[in-house]
């Protein structure tokens, strides 16, 4: 999953949320949440050579990135 499919399956989640008119548990918005920032892992791994890597060369950190 890349972004993009994150972001719709996001915007589909919260649209059909809606329309539920339902109240939830704390518990069960922290779940969803965990799960969102587990997706956002993956894909910031899977593409570590992106992002993370141009800008330790931008910044001159010096950050060595194994790819």
């Amino acid at each position: 999953m890349d972004y993009r499919e994150l972001e719709e399956a996001l915007r589909a989640d919260a649209a059909k949320i809606a329309g539920e008119k339902s109240k939830w548990k704390a518990a069960d918005v922290s779940k969803r949440l965990e799960q969102i920032a587990d997706e956002l892992a993956a894909i910031r791994l899977e593409h570590q050579g992106g992002i993370d890597a141009s800008m330790g060369k931008r910044s001159g950190s010096g950050i060595k990135v194994e790819i």
